[in-house]
This record gives structure tokens, C-alpha cells and sequence, in this order.
């Protein structure tokens, strides 16, 4: 009988016993074996190098081979040889027999595996009077190795819900491998030595890769039938600090680049990684020195510590997120504008993140910053696949990079038109219709009113000359939309202020599609479409589509890109004005709108954000021809929402509502105010209870541009002696397109929100006495022009 202590089948450190299993399958001639177990089989080595099972060797992409080392020392025991033979998907592969001089004798193997999707075992036997396996590992690969790091969309694990098309899990592999942990935990990081498949939808979880990363690897296995091993190394909302390595000790496991370090260099593969994805940015808050600074270290430390590094492709950061425990959202215009130059950096390539619709709404703090995995993680990885293809595999040049600009300049003589060139000067560009809102001409008043596209091109129309420009910018956007793209659908990279070189006088190409006419002027609306007690902001903008901006309880607006209330895109085309009510006297906000025949059209909430039915709301067609504007409110004190208007002759009039969402044709339009064309060259109207008195009111901006209010008696008409100012001073109302009224900020009291001369929407707070608070907040996008029309 064997001893007990030759019996128990483990492994101490690096030292291997004879398990029982192999025993008994040696006695049973299964494994090869001649008479009975002499003394010198009694055999246990030590091992200085060995694979472990799951195990992803790099490979030399040349020769697509790795070298797998198996090397030791016999530390009990009399064999006169040590042999590994090795399988491949468990046939024969190679024998290898050495020499050793009993205990004490040094042993090494140095086999050649072949990159591909098969897997290999080893197997090392102790030769003496008797042939006995002394240790087996098992589904040993060869393949690539990438690191994964950043911020949350670095992490990109599965977020909102966890239906079917959400899951990474389809995608997972078993040629997708990962190493050890990216927990944040340095002991329970440095205690994990384990070869696992890689899978996406967790995080910090032992295996672990994020669901861009298993897509990643899919890719390229599926492609170019090569494993993939990616060890993740993220964390959620680091600003560049986090990541950077201790100075005097790069392996420094409390830091976040020395745990990543360490398990590369325990992993076995520290010196064959291929590429780094990197995905950083949103939680410096557009300190685009401490980015930059801290890129560089964190790069210059990856090409000191990883010495086969081939390539690094950092990320452009998103539209869509706000710090955390903030209110205040940050673009990080200039320091999207500071990454692009990445890329000039040797063996870099910036990665776009435009072109990928399917950003969530976080809930806490509500914002556009990650991504569903269908649409989002995943297209992020399929649009990013072409350049790792490019740049490691051989993969085609064509669309390989993301459209990046090089130059701009005034290519009309009114420097009214601009042209911008592509660094790819010959890659095609796919151009949607509705891009133009996305673009802004710096210190210009003038706006982008169409974009034209050619190979290596993008061109921009002007409403009119860019007096005192100083540059041009593609802002982007949240969420879904109209995105410039390559062939395989990275989106144009974002930039600001992008500085004009020598004027170039040249043609505007022609247009690549046909597209509607983008509207001259927004149109919005406000009420509580989605029922959860708060004003919400309904908006028709330069693409014809009727999207939902959800309202916060502190007068902001939720900063997703606004769902679709109705499902079609473009259907509210050549509608003149729109209104909310509650129409139809079920307790939800409808919508009333002047359609492009002239008529005015009931949409009915479903209390959850979208709209129903298209009803006429007045019997005929076309009698609302020639209306400036129109909003609801109780006017006549019935409890019903009427409908007040001013028509083609400058009149404002009333129509009051049956309550079932049609207007009563007995009693018309009548005058709300005496006399002829008091409303002429009024821009802007709303309608809300402004002086506190329970009775609604009417707000406009006059032709001087004052917003001034005229009181409303409760009987359908206007007082006559009202008409004062709602803000002090003089014309300080001009540019502003459309405004509307709510009580924004929940304080009882109605507000007003505009869209003013700079395409930002504003909410000024009401007093409840008839007049405005004379600061202003930025409800949505301040600052950034979002709000125009073409």
C-alpha cells in the first residue's frame, strides 16, 4: 500500500505528490506502468516552472507559437528520467524524455504549442522501474493578451436590466480568458492565481472582464482564430490619479496600476501584452492638464513595465456624464479636444465613442454616462474591432480609424461656408440627415444650417457669414441620433474650437441624401407627461421628432437625450405651435398642436410619456392658418382647458375647451384684450397662474423684446390695466425663440423656461407676484447652443 503522505493527492507551493487518482490508474494499466510501485517511483518534485490549467500562453505573433516551460527539481525519490508528453484536443502531440540522476537532479521541457483553437494538456511522468504521472494540466492555450483599463466604461458591466439582449453572456467564449481579479481589495487581488473563461456582466467579480472586453475577444477569436486572454483592471469613477503608478514601486499593489501589474507579471504574460484599452476621463471634470499630464505617466509607465506592448487605444470620452453627488453637468468640450491628440502619440490610437446610440439613464445622478450592452458596449467593441484588426492582425486600412479632423477653414469667400479635412483623406463618410445641430461655429452668432460630406470631407453651410469666428466644433450628443460615420461605424471624433487655416474658396458639395428641411425654430411645451408629479418640458427640434425631457425636482431637466413621445421620427414636420393641457379631462397632460395643414390636433398623454390619437380638436380644415402661437390654461375659471392663440390678425383669442378634448364652436375665438392687432410682432407666449391670484395669466415677449404680463380676470378676458413688466430693464428678452410656463422648481409658484439668443434653455424662477427672479439657470446643456433650431 502506498503511505499515506505520498497519498494525498495535492500540491504544497510548487511541490507536486503522487495523486491517489494516479496511482490507482497506474496500477490499473492505464497509465504505463511495469510490475509492482518500487521505492524509486516514490517520487515528489518541486517546480520552478509549470503551466497551471486554463492557462493562456503569449504567443509569438510571428510564428504564432509559444514556448510552454515545465522545469523542477526531483525532491524524493530514484527516477532515472522525467518525460511530459503532451496532447492536442486529446491526441498526441510530443513526447519528451530527460535524464535526471535521482533526488536532487534538475529537470526542464520547453515544448512548442501552436496558436488556434485547440487546447493542450501536459502531462509529466517520473520514469524509474515503474512510468508515474507526477502532475497533469489541463486546456493550456496559446493566444494574445490585452489589459483593460479606466473608469466605469472601462468596467463596462451590465447596467439598467438585465433582459436577454443586455447580457454579454451570448458572447462569451471559452478561447475569452481571464486571470485573477480587478478588485480594488490588494490581499484578495494578490490571493487570486486562477486561469478562468472570461465573462462581462459582473464587476470586480473573480473572472471578470466587462462586457466590452468579452466582445472584444470574441471578435478576434471568431476572426483570426487566435484565444484571447484581457485582464481588467477598471475602477468606477477614478479621476487619471487613481491610475497612475507609485513612482518607486510600479508593482505597488495598494495602487490600482500595481494590482494590474502584478497580476500581469503572475498571469506569466507581462512581457507579450499586445494592447491596453483605456477608458478614462469623465470624472476629471474637463481638467484637461491633469488628464493630459496624467496620461502621459500612466503611458510612459505602461511602455517601461510592458516591453511586447504594440499598441494602446485610449477612448474619447462621451456626452452624458456628471460627477457624482452633482447637479452640474460638464461637458468636457476642451478636454475631448485634448485627447484627439493622443493619437500622436507613437503607437496610439484614439478610439471614438460617437456612433453608439444606446446610452442609459442612470438614476443616480441622472445621467447619459454608460451604456446597454446591444447597441452600446457591443457596437463600442464591433466599431473599435477595425483598428485593432488594422493595427495587430492585418486587417483591412479601410475605415480602420475614426474620422478625425486635421484642418478647417473658410472655404466661401463670405466665409460663409466651412470646410473641414480628415486626416484618412480617402475613407468614405456615411451622413444622416439632422448632424448640424451638432456642430458650432465659436464665437460666431452664425449656425450650421446643413453639412454636406466627400471622401476625407466634411463641409459645413452657414446661416450667414461667421463674423468674428474663431474656430469651429463638433460637439456630438447624447444618446441616439444623427452621427457622421466610416463604413464600419465609428463616429466622428468631437472637437472644439478647432482653429481655421488660410481661406480655400471651393464649391459645397452635393448633399449626400435628400433630407426634410430642418425647422427654422424650436417648439416646446410643458407639463407632467410621465406622472411622477414634476414639469416636464416637451420639445419639437430641427429634426421633427417630439422627444420628452423628464423634469427634476430643482427646476434642471434630466439630461438623457429625450425620449421619443411618439414613434415615428419627422411626423411633426411643419407644426407651427404646440401647447399642454389636460385636454380630455382624464388627469394626464395632452398635447394640442397646429399641424402643417392648418389644423389644430389633439395627442392624448398615456400618463408614462408618450402620446396617442392626432383628433381634430375644431371641426374644418385648415382654420388655424396664420397663428403666431398658442397655449393653454384655464381661462375661464371652468376647470377645463381652453385653448388662447394670437391669429393671423394679430388678435389674441380664446376657445374653450368641452372637456373632452374638442373646443366649443358655439361661443368661436373671442378677443381676450379690446382693439385690433395688440399682439403684433409678439414673439413668445405663456400661460400660467403668475401673480398668484388663482387666475391664468398670459406672458409674452413684446416687439420691443420685454416679457410683460397681462393678468387674466377668470372670465376668459384680460385686464385691461395690465400689461407691466415681468423683468426690469429693456429689451432684455430679443433672440429668444419659444418659452414656456411651469412650476419648474416645485416652490408653487409659475416659472418661465426660454430658449435664448444663444440656443441655451433657461428657467427663470417666478416671484408669484407677476415677476420673474432676475437670475437665470441653465436647465439642460447650458452653454452649449443645444436649443436651436437650423
Amino acid at each position: 500500500m502506498l503511505h499515506a503522505s505520498l497519498r494525498r493527492g495535492r500540491i504544497r507551493g510548487r511541490t507536486a505528490f503522487l495523486t491517489a487518482s494516479a496511482a490507482v490508474l497506474a496500477l490499473a494499466g492505464l497509465l504505463p506502468a511495469a510490475g509492482p510501485v518500487a521505492a524509486d517511483t516514490l517520487t515528489a518534485v518541486s517546480y520552478s516552472q509549470a503551466p497551471t490549467t486554463h492557462q493562456l500562453y503569449p504567443r509569438d505573433p510571428a510564428a504564432n507559437t509559444a514556448v510552454v516551460r515545465v522545469a523542477g527539481q526531483v525532491t524524493q525519490g530514484q527516477p532515472s528520467a522525467m518525460r511530459l508528453d503532451v496532447t492536442r484536443d486529446g491526441s498526441p502531440f510530443s513526447s519528451t524524455t530527460v535524464p535526471v540522476a535521482g533526488t536532487g537532479a534538475a529537470f526542464s521541457f520547453a515544448p512548442t504549442i501552436t496558436a488556434g483553437l485547440t487546447a493542450y494538456t501536459f502531462s509529466l511522468y517520473a520514469v524509474g522501474s515503474t512510468t508515474v504521472l507526477q502532475n497533469s494540466w489541463t486546456d493550456v492555450v496559446a493566444g494574445d493578451v490585452y489589459l483593460d483599463d479606466g473608469q466605469s466604461n472601462g468596467a463596462a458591466r451590465q447596467r439598467y436590466d438585465g433582459a436577454a439582449d443586455n447580457s454579454s453572456a451570448p458572447d462569451q467564449s471559452p478561447w475569452v480568458r481571464t486571470f485573477g481579479s480587478s478588485t480594488a481589495d490588494s490581499a484578495a487581488s494578490a490571493a487570486d492565481n486562477t486561469w478562468r473563461q472570461a465573462t462581462g456582466d459582473g464587476y470586480q467579480d473573480a473572472g471578470v472582464v466587462g462586457q466590452y472586453a468579452v466582445r472584444m475577444g470574441r471578435r478576434i477569436v471568431d476572426t483570426y482564430g487566435v484565444p484571447v486572454a484581457v485582464l481588467q483592471g477598471s475602477q468606477d469613477g477614478m479621476p487619471i490619479d487613481v491610475f497612475k503608478p507609485n513612482p518607486a514601486n510600479h508593482a505597488d499593489t495598494s495602487t490600482n496600476y500595481g494590482r494590474l501589474l502584478s497580476r500581469a507579471q503572475r498571469a506569466g504574460v507581462q512581457n507579450q501584452v499586445r494592447g491596453i484599452f483605456w477608458y478614462q476621463g469623465e470624472s476629471d471634470n474637463n481638467d484637461v492638464a491633469a488628464q493630459t499630464s496624467g496620461f502621459g505617466t500612466v503611458l510612459t509607465a505602461w511602455q517601461q513595465d510592458y516591453p511586447g506592448l504594440q499598441h494602446v487605444y485610449p477612448h474619447q470620452i462621451r456626452n452624458g456624464c456628471m460627477p457624482y453627488g452633482s447637479t452640474t453637468f460638464q461637458r468636457s468640450y476642451q478636454e475631448r479636444d485634448a485627447q484627439r491628440g493622443y493619437s500622436d502619440l507613437p503607437g496610439v490610437t484614439l478610439l471614438s465613442t460617437d456612433g453608439v446610440d444606446r446610452q442609459g439613464l442612470d438614476a443616480m445622478p441622472n445621467n447619459n454616462c454608460h451604456f446597454y450592452y446591444r447597441g452600446g458596449y457591443q457596437a463600442l467593441a464591433d466599431h473599435d474591432f477595425a483598428t485593432v484588426a488594422y493595427d495587430l492582425y492585418g486587417g483591412s486600412a479601410t475605415a480602420a480609424t475614426p474620422p478625425s479632423p486635421a484642418t478647417a477653414w473658410f472655404s466661401a469667400a463670405d466665409h460663409s461656408r466651412i470646410s473641414i479635412a480628415l486626416r484618412n483623406s480617402t475613407d468614405r463618410l456615411n451622413l444622416p440627415c439632422g448632424p448640424a445641430d451638432d456642430f458650432l461655429v465659436n464665437g460666431s452668432t452664425a449656425k450650421v444650417s446643413s453639412v454636406a460630406v466627400q471622401p476625407g470631407m466634411v463641409v459645413l453651410q452657414l446661416s450667414g457669414p461667421a463674423t468674428g469666428a474663431t474656430g469651429v466644433s463638433y460637439l456630438g450628443h447624447d444618446g441616439p441620433g444623427n452621427w457622421i460615420t466610416n463604413d464600419n461605424g465609428a463616429g466622428l471624433l468631437a472637437f472644439y474650437n478647432l482653429a481655421f487655416t488660410a481661406d480655400q474658396p471651393a464649391a459645397m458639395p452635393a448633399p449626400a441624401r435628400t433630407c426634410p428641411p430642418l425647422r427654422s425654430s424650436v417648439l416646446t411645451a410643458a407639463g407632467d407627461f410621465n406622472g411622477d408629479g414634476r414639469t416636464d418640458l416637451a420639445v419639437v427640434g430641427d429634426t421633427n421628432d417630439l422627444r420628452l425631457y423628464p423634469g427634476n425636482a430643482d427646476g434642471t431637466l434630466n439630461i438623457g437625450p429625450g425620449a421619443q413621445m411618439w414613434p415615428l421620427g419627422g411626423l411633426w414636420q411643419g407644426f407651427k405651435a404646440i401647447a399642454a393641457g389636460d385636454f380630455n379631462g382624464d388627469g394626464r397632460a395632452d398635447l394640442a398642436g397646429i399641424d402643417a395643414n392648418n389644423d389644430l390636433r389633439l395627442y392624448t398623454g398615456d400618463g408614462q410619456g408618450h402620446l396617442n390619437g392626432g383628433a381634430l380638436m375644431w371641426p374644418g380644415g385648415g382654420l388655424w392658418q396664420g397663428f403666431k402661437a398658442i397655449v393653454a390654461g384655464d381661462f375661464n375659471g371652468d376647470g377645463k382647458a381652453d385653448i388662447a392663440g394670437i391669429d393671423a390678425n394679430n388678435d389674441l383669442r380664446l376657445y374653450l375647451g368641452n372637456g373632452d378634448g374638442t373646443l366649443n364652436t358655439g361661443t368661436g375665438g373671442w378677443k381676450m384684450l379690446a382693439g385690433n392687432g395688440n399682439w403684433v410682432n409678439f414673439h413668445g407666449l405663456a400661460a400660467g397662474d403668475f401673480n398668484g391670484d388663482g387666475k391664468a395669466d398670459i406672458a409674452g415677449i413684446d416687439a420691443n423684446n420685454d416679457m410683460r404680463l397681462y393678468a387674466g380676470n377668470g372670465d376668459g378676458t384680460i385686464n385691461t390695466s395690465s400689461g407691466g413688466l415681468m423683468w426690469p430693464g429693456g429689451g432684455q428678452w430679443g433672440g429668444f425663440g419659444a418659452i414656456t410656463a411651469g412650476d419648474f422648481d416645485h416652490d408653487g409658484k409659475a416659472d418661465i423656461a426660454g430658449i435664448d439668443a444663444n440656443n441655451d434653455l433657461r428657467l427663470y424662477t417666478g416671484l408669484g407676484n407677476g415677476t420673474l427672479n432676475t437670475g437665470s439657470m441653465g436647465m439642460l446643456w447650458g452653454g452649449a447652443g443645444r436649443w436651436g433650431g437650423s
